[in-house]
């Protein structure tokens, strides 16, 4: 992976836009270059842009960098700008990107929440993703984490620094940090609960399995049961067969009783069948015999039914027929009076159609002619239609006042037009639209101007207020120096007086420790101390030493108190002195923006001579926005004027038209009342009415004629039927037709009572089988029950079952012993199983926990960061052989101390503890690692670009320049580009190529790419 190019705005303390392009020269050539600059100018920020814009985190923040990150840390957005962005254009095994992170200020002051977008190059085609699944995105194309990262490309080798100089604890403590290798850790602490978790598992098996087992039978106890519950079941089994035979008795009694009773409902219902069939013969037979007398003549008396009823409907389908000859007989003649008097003159009552064709040939030639002065008309009035835009409108329902009001408008706007010349004599009115624009232009420069005025203005006051507050600042600061002075003076007059007292003190305490030997001293017997033989003191009473103690408390909480005052005044001072270096570094902002607004008003006002600015631009403004409106004005009427002049022969033929159109329509009303649109219709109406109701009469003349002859046939007809239908009945006792119509049922009528009566002999039929049925039954179950009584049935019944009830009980409680007996045994078999296998799974953990696991994850983590430590050593043994040949690294032995060690080559392997190692030995022994370390985390992913920070510094120029060559050589071997953050002015001499940060005035810095 490979930096190719970082572009980034107001980022920390670089403000503005900034470029680093490591494709083009002098860096694409270099290889290795030095990012320099003084402390806080903002180093590290390029690697904080990089980092920024690919993973939206930074090195120096734990967490990603949101709105309210930036909002609560005051970090990345440049002090008093709107808005940053941090992007980078890299390559990798999959392509070329540009990644990109940004945030903005909203118009109400609020920030926006972060953006975040990354687009494959060089189509520049944005990915489609979320802003949070750039990182991701980013990831997947390096090979590497925030983390990899950062410990592959930004080599801190002021890390590894403090682990070479930490004790074992320490040190595995730092290598954890550096390396992130903290699962370790926690895969120790997972094994152990697994472990614990298994353990747990297994003694409730153990327990559980123990419970059922106790709760087992004995082998003798089982026997018994077994052979007790045996008896019991052949015992039941005998009781069950003979419960079965008396039941079957039982059964047997029961339902002879119950055929008894259904025989004697059977008799019951043979006298209702009989009483039912005695009433139906008495009111329904006689019509069911009259009926089938009449049968043999059915088809006669049907055919003459059916004969008389078509009579009845021929006889009224003739009278329709002459009411609709009388009706349309009716209608003709009133559609003829309807035709003479829409005709008039043109009537023929011969010729009836041909006067209607007379008159519609008359109308329609009118019809012409004033459609003809119709479309004359619309078309004046179409032309006349674009003056609508200028307020006159041509209504065709009020011509006159339409062409008045046309007449009125051209006079209107002539003696408008000529006031507007007066007004607008300053205006060349010839070339109206340029000068038009030429006001649009001036307007449009007082628009920018006058915010631009308001701007200064309140600039003025800001920098005014700016001013007195440095003032005010200039002013504290004169006074402080003297307040902290005398605060300082103070200060040490109370330090010489708490030191004094503390002698005192001290003094006291020391005679005091004296006292005890000075009540043994006896007068004539020499001191222990002097050899005085006079103790003139030895029974004098001491000053107590509590009073020193207490005066000392007290000095010290005056010293303690002017201690705070000084304190307080030297904080203020510094305050002070850094908000007055704020305020001026602000006023000088202000200042260069009030120089930016005086230029750009004096732009805008350049074209305005200096009387016109003096009137203020306010009235200036009003005064051409006034001028303009009236020259739009009189633009607005001359157009108009022009267009009435040019409608002049419009306005004349659209009146002409008018009055000859009116003419024809007079001459139209005196033939035809009505409207245009209805003559049509009427005529067509009429004419069609005429035709139509002829047609009826002829087409209704015809049927009569029709219907007249069927009905002469239907009669002949009907009369020959009636005779031999006469003579076929009388033998029957009928002399009418119509009496034996009446006798004779319908065929449904005759069907149904039909079917009751013979339902009612076949269910008489049924009723005796089966009241013989049941009595021969009745007799052969009798002679099965051995003739026993119910009573003596029930006794014998009820001494069984409850014999049976007692035994079952007893079955019963074996029953659910031996079931639990077997239950509990196949739960002892299945949890044994259980614990066989849960101890076989569980071996696992148990030799995990074994080897790795403990509650803190402190054995595991031990022994893994040993062999990354080992591993750590290995690859910076590699760098440290292209730095330095002396040096090797190598872990301590069991005799050495817990310091890692350093074997010099030069001397005969000697070993010694890192701890001896000079500031310039430790740098080498730590870049080593930091190398290392970038190439552990990159095993699997190529990096191309790297950046060490500081410790050039301890290096003596003979080593730094080894260093550097060693540095060199990687570059070229691997064509990385390796980047050197410092401020070691031999580097600087040594490297040509620089990305230089130079710091401002006012606090900001400025990045420029020297080569």
């Amino acid at each position: 992976m490979k930096i190719n190019k970082v572009r980034f705005k107001n980022i920390n303390s670089l403000r503005g836009e900034h470029t680093v392009d490591f494709t083009t020269a002098p860096l694409n050539g270099a290889g290795l270059f030095a990012i320099t600059g003084p402390t806080g100018s903002g180093k590290t920020t390029l690697l904080d842009v990089i980092c920024l814009a690919l993973f939206s985190r930074v090195p120096r923040i734990a967490k990603p960098i949101t709105k309210s990150v930036v909002i609560d840390s005051g970090a990345i957005l440049t002090r008093n700008t709107q808005d940053c962005y941090a992007e980078v254009e890299y390559e990798c095994k999959k392509g070329v990107f540009r990644s990109k992170w940004e945030i903005s200020t909203a118009r109400t002051g609020n920030l926006r929440d972060y953006d975040m977008f990354v687009s494959e190059l060089p189509n520049d085609k944005i990915i489609d993703a979320k802003k949070s699944e750039v990182p991701g995105i980013n990831e997947q194309n390096i090979g590497l984490h925030f983390d990899q990262f950062v410990k592959s490309m930004m080599l801190a080798q002021g890390d590894f620094a403090k682990f070479l100089q930490s004790d074992k604890r320490e040190r595995s403590a730092l290598l954890e940090k550096i390396t992130g290798t903290n699962i370790y850790r926690e895969l120790g602490k997972k094994a152990f609960e697994k472990y614990r978790t298994h353990g747990l598992l297994l003694d409730d098996l153990r327990k559980e399995h123990q419970v059922f087992k106790d709760q087992l039978l004995d082998h003798e106890k089982k026997l018994a049961f077994e052979k007790e519950h045996s008896a019991l079941k052949a015992q039941i089994d005998n009781i069950e067969k003979e419960l079965k035979e008396l039941n079957n008795k039982k059964n047997l009694i029961l339902e002879v009783e119950k055929l008894e009773k259904e025989l004697e409902h059977l008799n019951d219902e043979k006298a209702t069948l009989d009483k039912k069939k005695k009433a139906f013969d008495a009111l329904e037979g006689e019509k069911i015999t009259k009926h089938e007398a009449l049968i043999p003549v059915a088809n006669d008396l049907n055919e003459w039914i059916k004969t008389n009823e078509k009579e009845n409907d021929l006889r009224l389908e003739l009278e329709q027929v002459e009411n609709a000859i009388t009706t349309v007989s009716d209608e003709i003649k009133i559609t003829n009076t309807s035709i003479k008097q829409l005709v008039g003159t043109d009537y023929n009552e011969k010729d009836i159609i041909g006067s209607i064709g007379c008159f519609q040939e008359k109308t329609n030639a009118l019809l012409t002619e004033m459609q003809e002065l119709r479309m004359t008309f619309t078309e004046a009035i179409g032309n006349l239609k674009p003056l609508k835009m200028h307020g006159v409108a041509f209504d065709p329902q009020d011509l006159n006042s339409s062409i008045e009001n046309y007449n009125n408008s051209k006079q209107k706007i002539e003696s408008e037009l000529t006031n507007l010349k007066t007004e607008l004599q300053s205006i060349e009115l010839n070339k109206m639209h340029e000068s038009l624009g030429w006001l649009d232009d001036r307007i449009e420069l007082l628009k920018n101007a006058i915010p631009l005025q308001g701007r200064s203005e309140e600039q003025n006051k800001r920098l005014e207020k700016l001013s007195t507050e440095i003032q005010n600042l200039n002013t504290q600061i004169e006074n402080l120096p003297k307040a902290i002075k005398d605060a300082k003076q103070a200060f040490e007059r109370q330090e010489r007086i708490v030191k004094l007292v503390d002698e005192k003190m001290i003094l006291s305490l020391r005679v005091a420790e004296l006292e005890t030997h000075r009540e043994h001293l006896k007068n004539g017997e020499p001191c222990p101390l002097c050899g005085a033989l006079e103790h003139p003191f030895a029974v004098e009473k001491q000053k107590e030493p509590t009073q020193f103690e207490k005066e000392l408390a007290e000095e010290k909480a005056k010293l303690s108190k002017f201690h705070s005052e000084l304190v307080k005044l030297e904080t203020e001072l510094s305050q002070t002195q850094n908000q007055l270096k704020n305020v001026q570094e602000e006023f000088e902002t202000e200042q260069e923006t009030l120089k930016q607004i005086a230029q750009q008003l004096d732009s805008a006002l350049q074209n305005f001579t200096s009387s016109e600015i003096d009137n203020g631009l306010e009235n200036l403004s009003d005064q051409l926005k006034n001028q303009r409106a009236k020259l739009q004005d009189y633009i607005n009427k001359s157009e108009k004027l022009l267009a009435l002049k040019n409608t002049t022969e419009d306005v004349k033929a659209l009146k002409e038209a008018f009055e000859k159109g009116m003419l024809k329509r007079q001459e139209f009303a005196a033939l035809y009342p009505k409207s245009e649109k209805e003559l049509a219709t009427d005529i067509q109406n009429l004419r069609d009415g005429w035709n139509s109701l002829n047609q009826q009469l002829k087409s209704q003349n015809e049927q009569l004629e029709k219907e007249q002859k069927a009905f002469s046939e239907i009669e002949k007809s009907k009369s020959l039927l009636s005779q031999k239908l006469i003579n076929e009945l009388k033998p029957l006792g009928y002399e009418r037709i119509e009496n034996a119509i009446e006798n004779r049922l319908s065929e449904s009528d005759f069907n149904q009572l039909k079917k009751i009566q013979s339902e009612l002999v076949q269910s008489l039929k049924l009723n005796a089988q089966a009241i013989a049925e049941r009595q021969r039954t009745i007799t052969e179950k009798r002679q099965l029950t051995d003739s026993l009584e119910l009573e003596t049935l029930n006794l014998k019944l009820e001494t069984l079952n409850s014999e049976k009830f007692d035994k079952s009980e007893t079955l019963n409680a074996l029953d659910r012993q031996l079931k639990n007996h077997k239950d509990n045994s196949a739960k002892v078999t299945e949890l044994q199983t259980q614990i066989i296998e849960a101890e076989k799974k569980g071996k696992q953990w148990v030799l995990l926990n074994q080897f790795i696991g403990d509650a803190t994850g402190n054995k595991f983590n031990q022994f893994a960061q040993d062999l990354t430590l080992s591993q750590l050593i290995v690859l910076a043994n590699r760098r440290l052989a292209g730095l330095n040949d002396r040096y090797l690294l190598d872990k301590a032995k069991d005799d050495e101390d817990d310091s890692l060690m350093v074997v010099d080559q030069h001397m005969g392997n000697e070993r010694r503890s890192v701890k001896t190692l000079s500031g310039g030995e430790t740098f080498l022994m730590s870049l080593s690692l930091a190398l290392a370390l970038s190439d552990l985390a990159s095993r699997n992913v190529e990096i191309n670009s790297l950046f060490i920070d500081e410790g050039f510094g301890t290096l003596d120029p003979e080593i730094l320049d080894q260093t550097l060559d060693t540095l060199e050589k990687l570059q070229s071997e691997g064509q990385k580009t390796i980047g050197i953050i410092s401020h070691v002015e031999a580097l600087k001499e040594r490297i040509n190529t620089q990305i230089k940060l130079v710091r401002n005035g006012q606090g900001f810095s400025t990045l420029e790419v020297q080569g």
